[in-house]
């Protein structure tokens, strides 16, 4: 019953949080510029508000140093959490690509031929090779899975198109866990 109960609130104390934390800076901001507009106005109009004159820019040079250091350590805090899933995601890609050229190595080593020609091609088919062209779809489907989740990641793509061998292939898998080093 406590977890139902939690369930419910969650959202309503997200929402609060944010909310206090998005008018604390607003805050900060609405109180610096009244002071420098108070300010402003002791001087305009000339009226002694028995105020010093270095306190308001003071108080306002204050208040915009320590409104730009929050908003500078939330960024660097975001950078951080970021930092971390870049490196699982780089770590989880280089795996990928080591794992496919294996798989393609293999797959080259099973085949009574000497080379499986075109082996990116969608209409690739052999009858003479009975398990192979399951194991090369297999295949086809993961590096297109891999340069789907590279493009995500914003990592440019070679032209699969000029592929024609597995040997090829596994170079520009070479060429992916290169790109995925400098990530």
């Amino acid at each position: 019953m406590g977890d139902a109960n939690m369930s419910t609130i969650a959202p309503f104390c997200i929402w609060f949080k944010g909310l206090f934390h998005g008018w604390s800076f607003a805050t900060e901001t609405t109180i610096m510029l009244l002071v420098l507009v108070v300010d402003f106005f002791s001087i305009v109009v000339g009226r002694n508000l028995r105020i010093p004159h270095w306190l308001p820019l003071t108080a306002a040079v204050i208040l915009f140093v320590h409104l730009s250091y929050r908003m500078w350590r939330r960024e660097w805090e975001r950078a951080e959490r970021n930092q971390a899933i870049v490196t699982n995601l780089r770590t989880a890609l280089g795996e990928r690509c080591s794992d496919l050229a294996k798989r393609w190595t293999r797959l080259q080593d099973e085949a009574t031929t000497t080379s499986i020609p075109d082996p990116l091609k969608p209409t690739w088919s052999s009858s003479t090779l009975q398990a192979v062209p399951y194991k090369v779809g297999v295949c086809q489907g993961l590096f297109q899975a891999l340069e789907a989740d590279l493009s995500l990641a914003t990592i440019p793509k070679e032209n699969t198109d000029d592929i024609r061998s597995i040997g090829e292939a596994i170079l520009v898998l070479g060429k992916y866990q290169k790109r995925i080093e400098k990530l």
